[in-house]
């Protein structure tokens, strides 16, 4: 006997009405050519993530598969849930989960059993932040290009 599929329900006329879809998700959609709710009913969300990945020359961050996965479902008259309820799913369903990568890139390195955090540690550095040995507290950020500079005070004298 087949699944029953939930009954469809009146959508929003706004993609940023819908759970999950907020400005940056509704212009990934807009970018795949979706414009309004109604487009997603029946699209396949694993395609939607490929072809985001396509459009933007570039690997996208995963939970954003997840959050494909619940709109989609959301459309299709499933329960509004957030985008992390769908992790679980995604990582059953893609090959390749970040811990299964985790531990091909560890056994590549000669680092099996080591944790990876994702930061990269400078040889250098007592962390993997990359502050130098011996150095503590939090490492100095570069001011923002727009951010005032400061001007260093000249002695009158060498004017």
């Amino acid at each position: 006997m087949p699944a029953k599929r939930p009954a469809a329900r009146e959508l929003p006329r706004r993609l940023e009405d819908l759970p999950n879809v907020g400005r940056a998700v509704a212009a990934d959609f807009r970018r795949l050519g979706i414009g309004a709710p109604d487009e997603i009913r029946g699209r396949d969300p694993y395609m939607l993530y490929h072809d985001l990945c396509r459009a933007t020359h570039a690997p996208v961050d995963p939970c954003m598969l997840d959050t494909f996965l619940a709109v989609v479902s959301y459309v299709e008259g499933g329960p509004a849930k957030p985008w992390w309820h769908y992790t679980a799913k995604r990582k059953r369903m893609v090959p390749g989960s970040a811990k299964a990568l985790a531990k091909k890139g560890e056994a590549a390195s000669g680092r099996a059993g080591s944790k990876d955090t994702g930061l990269k540690a400078d040889p250098r550095s007592d962390s993997a932040v990359g502050r130098p040995s011996g150095q503590r507290g939090s490492p100095q950020r570069r001011p923002s290009p727009s951010a005032p500079r400061r001007r260093r005070h000249s002695d009158p004298a060498e004017a």
